[in-house]
């Protein structure tokens, strides 16, 4: 999906995105658990719902890093899906 270049007094823009990841995990209970909530899951991929969606702001031409905002208690899980999807 391309995203139009944003353009402020003729000077290009570069977009923060905000990924917000919160939620309890329990509304696709087994899978799902507070713990692991399904945002980190591989439910339609092989690349979880979390990456795809960093994935979508990877273009640094357009993009500038992505803003997570998250739950504390998930903040190794965020940190090791990044690195996977970094490589």
């Amino acid at each position: 999906m391309a995203f139009p270049n944003v353009l402020k007094d003729g000077k290009l823009v570069i977009i923060t995105p905000v990924i917000l990841s919160g939620g309890g995990g329990i509304r696709l209970w087994s899978s799902s658990t507070p713990a692991t909530p399904k945002q980190f899951l591989a439910l339609t991929d092989t690349r979880t719902m979390f990456q795809l969606t960093v994935l979508r702001v990877k273009d640094r031409r357009q993009f500038a890093a992505p803003l997570i905002a998250a739950n504390a208690a998930h903040a190794n899980i965020v940190r090791d899906q990044l690195a996977d999807w970094s490589n």
